[in-house]
């Protein structure tokens, strides 16, 4: 049931079972990735490249005001309201790259 409902929207969070035998499942696929790889992807559930729910890479070595940084990361995004990227020069050698997806059962202010 999960694979399916993730394949034609994207996203999908079911359950299944009572009581104490009941399990949660939550399925997302990047914006990016068609119906078609996302079913393949939970359906073989060995492909799990485009199924990773959260990567964060972060090199801050040339951040000197990591307020600046953080206001600035904020920024990017409540403008982006969830979905999508931006980038902001900060210094003439530090450019902020963002991008974000959030999932839909959250509020835009969780997000």
């Amino acid at each position: 049931m999960l694979v399916f409902r993730t394949a034609i929207t994207s996203f999908a969070a079911v359950s299944c079972g009572q009581g104490q035998d009941k399990v949660y499942g939550l399925g997302k696929c990047r914006g990016d990735v068609s119906s078609k790889e996302c079913y393949t992807c939970y359906d073989n559930k060995i492909s799990l490249e485009k199924l990773i729910l959260s990567i964060v890479f972060t090199n801050d070595e040339e951040v000197r005001d990591f307020e600046d940084f953080d206001q600035e990361l904020g920024a990017i995004l409540r403008r982006n309201r969830g979905l999508g990227k931006g980038e902001k020069k900060l210094f003439p050698s530090v450019t902020l790259y963002a991008l974000v997806q959030c999932t839909r059962e959250l509020p835009q202010t969780d997000c």
